[in-house]
């Protein structure tokens, strides 16, 4: 997961997974597909549960109101400090 958050922030070419594990794969090809477009991709193609477990990362609640992960992380005007923390979280 570390690999494609740093290449979709770094803007660099995001490589398909290949964990040998399906929803694995499925799971980090469209978090990556989604960070690169810095909105949730397309959820439908995808199995219910890797789409249960992106879905949420588009409306996160914070002190200062709701958070997108994809738009945040793709953000270049976004601190560092603060993509660090979301990935940390």
């Amino acid at each position: 997961m570390r690999r494609v958050v740093e290449s979709a922030m770094k803007g660099g070419e995001l490589r398909p997974s290949e964990t040998g594990l399906a929803l694995s794969d499925q799971f980090l090809n469209v978090l990556g597909e989604s960070l690169a477009q810095n909105v949730s991709a397309n959820f439908s193609g995808a199995d219910l549960r890797v789409a249960n477990l992106l879905a949420p990362l588009e409306h996160i609640e914070t002190q200062s109101g709701y958070l997108n992960v994809f738009e945040t992380l793709g953000n270049p005007d976004a601190s560092w400090n603060l993509k660090r923390k979301i990935f940390e979280t």
